[in-house]
């Protein structure tokens, strides 16, 4: 640009306007005019990034993309990409505290992707990435801000691993969903035991309280029935009554089961019972 010529500051830029090499104003948008040998605008050099001709610094957002790098996890390696947005809010320190601006942002991005995603296990490290995003942008916007840019966004665009490692984790994924399938089977299994146990148990009790239901009848039956007998016969005679009657029950009980076979020894009333087979 010609010195002592007035010049314009486009939308979206402004200017750093120097005097003898020391910066005196930072020029707004709009209309402004330099004292020939004595001013003169500050040049960066940005290439195309953030400025437009070396000296409107542009003060819109910006994008920039780190270049793809290997990352070291705690037990694999990925490739990793950043991407970050951002704008100059301080322009004197835009071109005071640091040489190159936009190439300072990338590396300090470069350094703060993979100390992040070292910190995790390649498992963690893919699958985190909101927190490995904010945790970047944390320790980016610490070192930019001394620099007066302030961090906007910052997203990692690619976590990637090799085959080599997809296919394992792959294998990895099919061994642990067999393993589940194997878990779950034997679990219904030991749940289908335990409630046929518990059913049959169950049954069991029922039929012995039935049984002992029917005894306790069966027992007051008899109490009533000796009552009444010996109230028409002694006492002697009725209790060998009653003796007889079980037995006459027993034996109807016995004589159902075609193999069993019935002796009564001479003498004495007492059935011995056989089973054949």
């Amino acid at each position: 640009m010609d010195l002592g010529i007035v010049y314009t500051v486009p939308q979206g830029h402004i200017a750093l306007k120097e005097r003898f090499g020391r910066l005196i104003d930072i020029q707004e948008p709009g209309p402004h005019y330099l004292i020939p040998i004595l001013e003169s605008v500050h040049y960066v050099q940005w290439g195309d990034v953030a400025n437009k001709e070396g000296w409107k610094i542009e003060t819109t957002e910006q994008h920039t993309s780190t270049p793809t790098m290997t990352i070291q996890t705690k037990d694999d390696q990925v490739k990793g990409k950043l991407s970050i947005a951002w704008k100059i809010i301080k322009p004197d320190l835009a071109v005071s505290k640091v040489d190159r601006l936009p190439e300072s942002i990338t590396a300090v991005a470069c350094n703060a992707l993979r100390s992040k995603v070292a910190r995790y296990p390649l498992d963690q490290a893919v699958t985190l990435r909101e927190q490995l995003n904010q945790d970047i942008s944390s320790e980016l916007e610490k070192v930019v801000s001394e620099w007066g840019v302030k961090v906007l966004r910052v997203e990692i665009q690619e976590l990637s691993y090799s085959d080599a490692t997809a296919q394992a984790r792959m294998r990895e994924m099919v061994a642990e969903k067999n393993a589940r399938a194997t878990i779950t089977e034997a679990q219904g299994a030991a749940e289908a035991c335990l409630k046929k146990a518990e059913a049959e148990a169950q049954a069991l009790m029922v039929e012995m309280k039935s049984r002992a239901e029917a005894l306790k009848l069966l027992a007051e039956a008899d109490r009533q029935y000796l009552a009444a007998l010996k109230q028409e016969v002694p006492v002697e005679r009725a209790v060998e009554i009653l003796k007889a009657q079980k037995q006459g029950r027993s034996m109807e009980v016995i004589s159902q089961n075609p193999a069993n076979k019935v002796f009564i020894p001479h003498g004495t009333s007492a059935p011995i019972v056989t089973t054949q087979g």
